[in-house]
């Protein structure tokens, strides 16, 4: 026959330990925070810069908050269901009012470029600096097993 085993409450040794786990944690993901809002703000500084704004297929300012949902959507992704925290890649203008994602990494690299027209698929390119690369689309407005993968490498 089967023993149940009953359940036990957790020491203070583990509470302890808990406790620094989830602390430890949470200042990982403040440092990740304070980084990705830097980078989203050295993105609309390009916005209020007259000389950046008057070339042509500068992105705008609802491209750029695409581009930035769609971010927020693979790195609070990664951090919910892995306890991953993802690279901050660098925002920049794309071609044709575009803005591009670009992580570079020691063992790999993803450009991710967020078209202008807002039901247009994103465009993403990886490799990993050796032999395998990768081209697709995805929906920009959806999380995306493939751009996870890459940022999980």
């Amino acid at each position: 026959m089967w023993e149940e085993e009953q359940e036990q409450a957790p020491g203070p040794t583990e509470i302890c330990i808990l406790e620094n786990t989830l602390h430890g944690s949470s200042r990982l993901l403040k440092n990740q925070h304070q980084g990705l809002e830097a980078e989203i703000q050295h993105a609309k500084t390009i916005l209020g810069q007259p000389e950046m704004t008057a070339q042509e297929g500068i992105y705008s300012e609802e491209t750029l908050d695409r581009a930035i949902a769609f971010l927020r959507t693979h790195i609070e992704g990664l951090w919910q269901s892995h306890g991953l925290n993802a690279p901050i890649p660098t925002i920049g203008p794309g071609p044709a009012g575009s803005v591009d994602l670009y992580w570079a990494q020691p063992s790999w690299r993803l450009l991710v470029n967020i078209p202008a027209a807002t039901n247009a698929l994103a465009t993403f390119y990886t490799d990993d600096r050796g032999q395998q690369k990768t081209r697709g689309s995805v929906d920009p407005n959806k999380f995306s097993v493939s751009i996870a993968a890459c940022l999980m490498a």
